[in-house]
């Protein structure tokens, strides 16, 4: 049996390759690795033709397509993934799951929330700014600002949803992403869990390149302990607000 990448070279030449072909290629191999961590029992359905995922589509869950502006104005796309038999009158837990660096939320990060969908969670995964079908120009560049505030805008969105419990929203970081998670969590305190895949910080090696003998510098922070975090709590009460507003 050809392996993704085999194909790949006996299909298409390499110099008319497209990105988001070699993503499905590439991330059709991952999703094989990670299906093989997911625990027996686990039912997935046979994709349909509409379906534009890496991996096949569960009859345990609904999806859903939905699309938010974060805080620096850039769109972003994600895919929603609720249980199908959840009660929509009581709150629920929630998780925002972001994928490796530079991947499309049709890989990994979506079959992270499709499977912890199907644990009872409601999870969201996202196109980080810049890249796939989210906005953010030049296309296929980065900011890191901009990956950590995707998740707070991830936050916003499922703190909108009426099922959604606020108190119990949490961070799946995949890879890059979970770097990104992390530093999401320190300046929101919405985000009361975190946990990480095979976590890359992306963060210490770009600094490490501006400074190669980077060291932490020296400073006096004004605010005290307390003071810090009632900022941070009263910006995350602006951002459900603004969410709220922009609802009515």
């Amino acid at each position: 049996m050809q392996t993704p990448n085999e194909a790949a070279r006996n299909v298409h030449p390499v110099g008319r390759l497209s990105r988001r072909t070699l993503l499905t290629f590439v991330g059709t191999g991952a999703i094989a690795l990670s299906a093989m961590a997911i625990p027996a029992g686990t039912a997935l359905a046979q994709a349909p033709a509409a379906w534009d995922k890496t991996f096949a589509r569960s009859e345990r869950v609904d999806h859903q397509k939905v699309s938010s502006t974060n805080r620096l104005g850039i769109r972003i796309v994600a895919d929603v993934y609720i249980p199908r038999n959840l009660d929509r009158s009581r709150r629920h837990p929630a998780i925002v799951v972001g994928g490796p660096y530079g991947a499309v939320k049709e890989q990994s990060a979506g079959l992270y929330a499709q499977t912890m969908a199907e644990r009872g969670f409601i999870a969201i995964a996202h196109d980080p700014s810049y890249v796939g079908e989210s906005g953010g120009q030049p296309h296929n560049t980065t900011s890191m600002d901009a990956l950590v505030e995707d998740f707070s805008a991830a936050v916003d969105y499922l703190g909108s949803l009426p099922f959604v419990d606020r108190a119990r929203i949490g961070v799946l970081g995949v890879c890059g992403s979970g770097g990104f998670g992390l530093a999401a969590a320190e300046i929101d305190p919405r985000i009361k869990a975190v946990a990480t895949v095979s976590m890359y910080d992306n963060g210490h090696p770009h600094v490490r390149a501006f400074r190669p003998r980077w060291t932490v510098p020296r400073f006096e922070i004004p605010w005290s302990a307390l003071q810090m975090r009632g900022g941070l709590q009263s910006m995350a009460r602006r951002r459900m607000w603004r969410r709220e507003r922009l609802k009515d």
